[in-house]
C-alpha cells in the first residue's frame, strides 16, 4: 500500500528571505548600469564647462581608471549587501598621463593655440642640396626650411652648430605651406649641424635638424702638363682641371718657387685650365708642381719633371 505524502508547503519565511535579497540585487545591477553609463557623460560635461579641459569622447574607454573605479564600488557595494567579500580587487591609483603637467611639458611639436585662439607657427623642415646641385659636397649650397601646412611664421631664423647663419622676414599666409631658402658658402670640409626656427606673435617653434657633410671643399686635383718644348729652354706649363670644386687662383712652382700666378673663375664643376710661359731655361732637369686654390684650401698637381738639353 502506498502513502502519499503531501506535498511540502512554501516556507513563507525562506520567501521573505529571498525577496529583500533579490530586490537588493536588482538595485545593485540598477546602480552597475548607472554609474557605467553615467561616468563618460559626466566627463564630457565637465569638458564642455571647462574650456581649458583636455577634450574627451563619450566612449567608457577614454577613461579606464574611473570605469574601473565605478565597477569596483558596485562590487563593494554587492558584497556588503550580500555579505561576502567584493568581487573585483581595488584598482590601481594611476593618474592620468597629462594630470598636473602643464601645457608646455607636454609639447609635441604641434601648434597649440591661445586664448584668442591664434598659435604659434608650426613645424619646418630642413633639407639641402649640398651634393645635389653640382654632384660635390663642396661647402657651398642652399638650406631650405619647409612648413608643408598649418600656422605660418613671420620670422625665420638658420642656426649653424648653433651660430646664427641669417635672419629672413616672412609674410604670413596661414595654413598654406611655407618656404624659404639661406644660402651657405665656403664652408671648409667637415661636418656641420644646421636648426632653424619660425616665429610669430605668439612663439617660436623649432625645426627639425639637418647635418650636412662637406668632403669636397678644397680645390680639385689638377693635372700638369708641358707643351711647345724648344731646344732654346722655352716651353709652356698648363694646368688642368678637368671637373670638380673650383679654384679661384693657381701658383706654378718650379723646384719649390713661385713661377707664375693667376687668378682664376669658379664655375664649379666645369672644367679650368691655366698655363704659364718659361724661357731661357738653362741644361737640366726641372721638377714642376701647380697649386689650386680657394676659400677653403689648396691642392697640389703630381710633380712634372721637365729635362732642358743643348
Amino acid at each position: 500500500m502506498t502513502t502519499l505524502l503531501p506535498a511540502p508547503r512554501p516556507s513563507r519565511r525562506r520567501d521573505a528571505r529571498r525577496a529583500p535579497l533579490a530586490r537588493r540585487l536588482a538595485r545593485v545591477c540598477a546602480l552597475a548600469a548607472g554609474l557605467v553609463l553615467a561616468a563618460p557623460l559626466a566627463l564630457s560635461a565637465a569638458a564642455a564647462a571647462d574650456r581649458t579641459a583636455p577634450a574627451r569622447t563619450a566612449a567608457t574607454g577614454d577613461d579606464p581608471g574611473a570605469l574601473t573605479a565605478s565597477l569596483y564600488a558596485v562590487s563593494l557595494y554587492t558584497a556588503a549587501d550580500a555579505g561576502g567579500p567584493p568581487l573585483l580587487p581595488p584598482p590601481a591609483r594611476v593618474a592620468p598621463a597629462d594630470a598636473g603637467v602643464p601645457a608646455d611639458a607636454l609639447d609635441d611639436g604641434a601648434a597649440r593655440p591661445d586664448e584668442d585662439g591664434a598659435a604659434r607657427p608650426g613645424v619646418a623642415v630642413l633639407s639641402s642640396d649640398e651634393g645635389h646641385d653640382t654632384g660635390l659636397t663642396d661647402g657651398t649650397f642652399t638650406v631650405t626650411a619647409t612648413l608643408w601646412w598649418g600656422e605660418n611664421g613671420d620670422r625665420f631664423r638658420l642656426y649653424r652648430d648653433g651660430v646664427l647663419v641669417d635672419s629672413v622676414p616672412l609674410t604670413a599666409s596661414s595654413p598654406r605651406a611655407q618656404v624659404v631658402s639661406v644660402p651657405v658658402t665656403g664652408l671648409p670640409d667637415d661636418t656641420y649641424t644646421f636648426t632653424g626656427e619660425l616665429e610669430n606673435a605668439h612663439g617660436v617653434t623649432a625645426t627639425t635638424p639637418l647635418t650636412v657633410r662637406v668632403t669636397d671643399a678644397s680645390p680639385g686635383v689638377p693635372q700638369l702638363s708641358v707643351a711647345d718644348q724648344a731646344h732654346d729652354g722655352s716651353y709652356t706649363l698648363t694646368a688642368s682641371l678637368w671637373w670638380g670644386t673650383n679654384a679661384t687662383a693657381y701658383r706654378f712652382l718650379e723646384d719649390g718657387v713661385v713661377v707664375g700666378a693667376g687668378t682664376l673663375t669658379a664655375r664649379t664643376p666645369s672644367a679650368q685650365h691655366a698655363s704659364v710661359r718659361l724661357t731661357g731655361k738653362a741644361p737640366g732637369s726641372y721638377v714642376y708642381t701647380v697649386e689650386l686654390l680657394n676659400a677653403a684650401g689648396a691642392t697640389s698637381s703630381t710633380p712634372l719633371v721637365v729635362d732642358v738639353g743643348r
